[in-house]
């Protein structure tokens, strides 16, 4: 296979240098969507990343989550394949621990952190999607407490009607419909995907709705979203012990939000508000639902009002939220709680824009938990046009889930005494911008405090999660990007070093504190060839702490003619043996084949 490869490079390697220069679209003008401030990506001082839409079209994903996995930092958890059951980590934090919005408003489940990314929206539909680390997360406040992931949707500016279809090994077939018409403001993604699974009870089907409505009255501007997404699985060991093999769930996941941004004399004024449902229902034995069954059915209502107001080298950010959080489950009960939040963030040019300089403060008051306050400062100095040095230092924090306080199963018990978690992060880092390539060093340490985690003693049979003093994190992230202008391919990589200390006099095993990455190396080859034609060619190596280290390639193919394209996609190519979360068995190599017309 690796000979295979390596011919097939040479080949187009070759076949390359005779092709027209490619366009390479640069992220200068991108302003970062961060609710308030709203600052340019090259004028930002945090650790962010910008994943573009050409980059969502070119990489070996079917889904959003195995796209983000590519990127420094993320540790995709998949519990199966193609995003049907996915945790997020970043910087080595819990899957609880980061923040998914959708164009800023908050995915937060109060059942648990495992349906965050129970997400409506296909990759056809997204725009790009903006990842943010560190202490500068706090800008979207409670439960962005290692970072924030931030999908930006399609604006409605382009005409068109595509369907795509593709299928593959493990019956795999998905049937995809995208329409946008600019006229009436309306943009609809529609989408069903289903496989027979790669082993035993790990079939699923999964559909796909979104939709998103523009219109303009004077000179406010609304946008009205609507997504659902169904998922039907089946579980073989995603939960508990991999020895129960007869699991299964079925989620709904929707989300309505209606959003208008208009400029007051020099205030910019942009309100929303939106509700976010989830059900889910889980067996222990598929075809015996008699012998255990779950059903958790959670809302989340939310209202916001964020304004900002510029002069001259100051900008003024202020933001006020209020969310109503219910859940009804057979197993958890009936619990509601009641959050407002205040949000104040100032940004001071000096120097000729040369030092950069945001304080912040958000103050969150819960029903069940009180008030909570944490601050934060980033400094940034811009040393010339293409070098710029910053630091950021702040609190992040996160309640407990409802399965944290309440779950019972016969292998997990919640703890109804646990108290919210919290975390100080500082961070140094350097950015270095030409106009054909990129890089970047940042070091990272984040001392949490009553950080929880499910644990266990040795000689004890059940789960539960706790309260520890201190978990510390210090880290390192490296990346760079190279994209020639006058040659047609782009290269890019990242490395992320992580060193994870659990501060406790107990003897206890941990689910997910100490389940990070310690070394993480992604690798990334895009290629334009005979002018219609492109191939990307991705490598990782991942070495996690409680597992054997592995290495995954993946591919993907595609050629483009006016209205018509073809493609083709391998994952997994080295046939690797590897586990991510919970002793769950991924697949074998998996390839699928389909086309695109419009």
């Amino acid at each position: 296979m690796r000979l295979l490869l390596l011919f097939i490079g040479c080949f187009l390697a070759q076949a390359i240098w005779a092709q027209d220069s490619l366009t390479i679209n640069q992220l200068t003008e991108i302003n970062v969507a961060d609710n308030r401030l709203s600052i340019p990506f090259r004028e930002n001082v945090h650790t962010i990343i910008v994943i573009k839409n050409e980059q969502l079209k070119a990489y070996p994903a079917h889904s959003t989550v195995e796209l983000i996995q590519h990127f420094a930092g993320i540790d995709a958890r998949q519990r199966g394949v193609h995003g049907i059951q996915a945790d997020i980590s970043i910087r080595g934090s819990s899957f609880e621990q980061v923040l998914i919005l959708i164009d800023g408003i908050p995915m937060i489940d109060p059942q648990t952190g495992h349906h965050s990314l129970n997400l409506p929206i296909n990759k056809e539909a997204i725009q790009r999607i903006e990842i943010i680390k560190g202490p500068a997360a706090r800008i979207y406040g409670p439960n962005a407490f290692a970072g924030a992931i931030n999908i930006v949707t399609q604006p409605t500016k382009k005409e068109n009607l595509s369907a795509t279809f593709e299928v593959g090994d493990f019956g795999l077939w998905k049937g995809q419909i995208n329409a946008t018409s600019p006229k009436s403001g309306t943009s609809i993604s529609l989408s069903t995907t289903e496989s027979n699974g790669y082993k035993y009870n790990t079939d699923y089907q999964m559909s796909n709705g979104f939709i998103r409505q523009d219109w303009k009255i004077q000179d406010t501007n609304w946008k009205l979203l609507g997504g659902m997404t169904s998922r039907k699985f089946g579980a073989n060991g995603f939960y508990a012990s991999p020895k129960f093999k007869d699991q299964y769930e079925e989620i709904q996941t929707s989300i309505v939000a209606l959003q208008m941004s208009t400029k007051i004399r020099n205030w910019y004024v942009s309100p929303r508000i939106y509700w976010r449902r989830n059900q889910d229902m889980y067996l222990f034995i598929r075809l015996k639902p008699e012998v255990y069954r779950n059903m958790h059915i959670s809302n989340n209502y939310g209202l916001e009002v964020n304004t900002r107001y510029k002069k001259n080298q100051f900008t003024t950010g202020i933001g006020l939220s209020a969310n109503r959080f219910l859940i009804q489950s057979n197993n958890l009960g009936s619990h509601q709680r009641t959050a407002l939040g205040l949000f104040l963030e100032e940004r001071i040019q000096l120097f000729d824009n040369q030092l950069d300089i945001i304080p912040g403060l958000n103050l969150h008051y819960y029903s069940d938990f009180g008030a909570k306050f944490f601050p934060g400062l980033d400094i940034g100095w811009k040393v010339n046009n293409k070098w710029k040095l910053y630091s950021n230092i702040g609190y992040t924090w996160r309640t407990p889930s409802y399965t944290d306080l309440f779950y019972e199963s016969k292998a997990n018990i919640g703890n109804p005494n646990l108290e919210p978690e919290s975390a100080l992060t500082i961070e140094v880092g350097t950015k270095y911008n030409l106009d054909n390539w990129t890089t970047s060093l940042a070091f990272f340490r984040r001392n949490g405090n009553n950080v929880i985690d499910w644990t266990k003693s040795i000689d004890t049979a059940k789960w539960q999660p706790n309260n520890f003093n201190q978990v510390i994190a210090n880290g390192l992230e490296t990346e760079i990007n190279f994209h020639p202008k006058n040659l047609p391919f782009s290269l890019s990589a990242n490395y992320t070093f992580i060193q994870s200390k659990l501060n406790t006099t107990e003897n206890v095993l941990s689910r997910y504190a100490l389940n990070n990455l310690k070394h993480q190396l992604n690798t990334n080859i895009n290629l334009k060839f005979a002018k219609k034609g492109n191939l990307n060619l991705a490598y990782r190596y991942l070495d996690r702490v409680t597992l054997p280290d592995y290495d995954l390639m993946d591919t993907k193919i595609s050629w483009s003619f006016t209205n018509f394209s073809i493609f083709a996609q391998a994952s997994n190519l080295l046939n690797t043996k590897y586990t991510q979360t919970n002793l769950v068995q991924m697949p074998s190599r998996w390839f699928s084949a389909g086309f695109s017309i419009q």
